[in-house]
């Protein structure tokens, strides 16, 4: 994989838009949501407990080059997570755990670094024990304030000599500018089936951020005063799998990085749907046919001696579920926009149209250090 430009971060835009390919193919009826963020932080944490192969393959999914120290991507995540520990407007909260089976012991260098660089915590389990996954669940409800209240359903095995990577993400904020609510209205919503729902459509005019060409329709919406963290919506310009697919083309040729660079001040009209998503998966597959074999895939034994005492972990899973909620909430209003009905049926020649009444894909990115946050599709917004 090509190292991006936010490198220095950990986040790989290539791998993101890799996973949110996979996990759309996966899960083919339903919206998918995940944190690239909270992903890297994971794979930073098992970074940290490798060894040889296992290490070299973690760090390519990471997007570090080959050059780059242990110490050096470390401080990287350090820098990170002092930089998420800054007050934002946000309701952003991140769950990031590692929990292996009672019989092994953490090395404590291995317990120093999870704590110094990626705030995470660490813990032996009996997975016999049906209280395991009370105990798991517990710590993502807490650290996500409720918004996830479970990660884990059932285990994959009760072996002992395994560890599992957890991660809760809930998202929510109030936009720059908000939306008006008596302009929400309940309109039709095309689902990949060619079958139609309602949905809320939210209203917006005004000048954003926005581009657009033969694949896709693209707009930036900032969060907050602070404009710290935006929202990325790429609406396919073809309905159906044949537009999500030629639009992820489009994206993946041109990179995220470049496509994140190349919005312009444009006038125009949002019809945007108000939607909360929720999605937790096993990401094991999708990481396995993204390179990461050597870490997720048991047959290849992966190596985390670096981790644990006499015995290292035999079998890894990852396990996350990313909680997105999307209103007309705001930390203003909006810029005076024309009255009613006939304000959003007028159009002036030159403004563009970007009505999201049909699957899309959406990127929360941190603009401060181009950390993407979220990568998401949306498939069928509800009503509520």
């Amino acid at each position: 994989m090509r190292n991006n430009k936010h490198q220095q971060t950990g986040v790989n835009e290539e791998l993101a838009l890799g996973l949110l390919k996979l996990e759309d193919a996966a899960h083919p009826e339903a919206g998918v949501v995940f944190s690239p963020l909270s992903l890297s932080v994971a794979l930073g944490l098992a970074l940290n407990g490798s060894r040889g192969q296992t290490r070299e393959a973690t760090v390519r999914a990471l997007g570090f080059g080959p050059g780059r120290s242990l110490r050096g991507i470390n401080e990287s995540f350090g820098q990170l997570k002092d930089s998420l520990a800054e007050p934002t407007e946000l309701d952003f909260d991140m769950a990031n755990g590692l929990v292996c089976g009672s019989e092994l012991q953490f090395k404590p260098n291995f317990q120093n670094k999870a704590a110094q660089y990626f705030d995470a915590r660490i813990r032996l389990l009996d997975f016999n024990d049906p209280a395991a996954i009370v105990l798991m669940n517990s710590f993502v409800c807490q650290r996500t304030r409720g918004k996830v209240p479970a990660v884990v359903d059932e285990l994959e095995s009760t072996q002992q000599e395994q560890l599992i990577l957890l991660s809760g993400v809930s998202f929510r904020g109030p936009w720059t500018y908000g939306f008006n609510r008596l302009l929400t209205q309940a309109e039709p919503f095309q689902r990949l089936d060619g079958s139609r729902s309602d949905c809320a459509l939210m209203y917006r005019e005004g000048q954003f951020d926005y581009r657009e060409n033969m694949h896709f329709q693209a707009l930036k919406l900032s969060y907050g005063t602070s404009r710290r963290f935006s929202m990325y919506v790429f609406l396919p310009r073809a309905e159906g799998e044949f537009g999500l697919k030629r639009m992820f083309d489009a994206i993946e040729q041109e990179g995220l990085s470049k496509c994140f660079s190349r919005f312009a001040a444009a006038n125009g009209k949002l019809f945007l749907p108000r939607f909360k998503l929720s999605y937790g998966s096993v990401l094991n597959d999708s990481l396995r046919q993204l390179g990461l074999g050597e870490l997720f895939d048991q047959s290849m034994h992966p190596d985390l001696a670096s981790m644990t005492r006499k015995r290292s972990p035999q079998m890894v899973t990852l396990k996350q579920k990313t909680v997105v909620e999307v209103s007309e909430d705001g930390a203003d209003d909006a810029p005076a926009e024309k009255s009613g009905v006939i304000g959003m049926l007028l159009r002036e020649p030159s403004e563009f149209v970007f009505s999201a009444n049909r699957p899309f894909c959406f990127f929360v990115r941190d603009e401060q250090n181009g950390t993407l946050t979220l990568a998401g599709i949306v498939k069928n917004p509800s009503l509520k």
